[in-house]
């Protein structure tokens, strides 16, 4: 889970891939750590 911690490693592939897909479960789940990790970066 550190990379939900950090975020570095999702950051680091954002700006060599330009886009990153995600699977979500219908319940829910991390995908709203993620996102708040990229827009702390300066993405919108």
């Amino acid at each position: 889970m550190a990379l939900i911690t950090t975020g570095g490693q999702l950051i680091q592939d954002l700006e060599k891939f330009g886009a990153i897909a995600a699977y979500v479960p219908l319940e829910g789940g991390f995908e709203g750590r993620y996102r708040r990790r990229i827009r702390a970066s300066g993405y919108t």
